[in-house]
């Protein structure tokens, strides 16, 4: 006896669900360990800001040399690190967005 049409239909997408689910757990994988790498630099640059920035920006030892060199290093789009507010901004923006991401697993889970 063969299935119904609605019973097939639910066979094959869940064939195709769990398909993509499968590709889905390696995309997920890959974003895990993105996020350590990127987790990683947010910590170290947030360490960097609280111990080095303001003794560095505040030395007497900066000149127009130092400050071009770090001028040059800026991409279009993006700000000078010279400017307090562009690491203040960065470190808040990821905080937002981790919090973000936390709600959104927590109703995931």
């Amino acid at each position: 006896m063969a299935l119904s049409k609605k019973d097939q239909a639910k066979l094959e997408e869940m064939q195709r669900l769990c398909t993509a689910v499968e590709q889905d757990i390696i995309e997920i994988e890959n974003f895990r360990q993105y996020f350590v790498q990127a987790s990683q630099r947010l910590e170290k640059l947030a360490r960097l800001y609280d111990q080095d920035w303001l003794r560095i920006i505040e030395s007497e030892k900066l000149d127009e040399a130092d400050s071009q060199a770090i001028e040059k290093l800026i991409k279009e789009g993006h700000y000078s690190i010279l400017d307090q507010d562009t690491i203040w901004n960065v470190l808040a923006d990821s905080h937002a967005l981790y919090i973000t991401l936390l709600k959104d697993l927590a109703l995931i889970i």
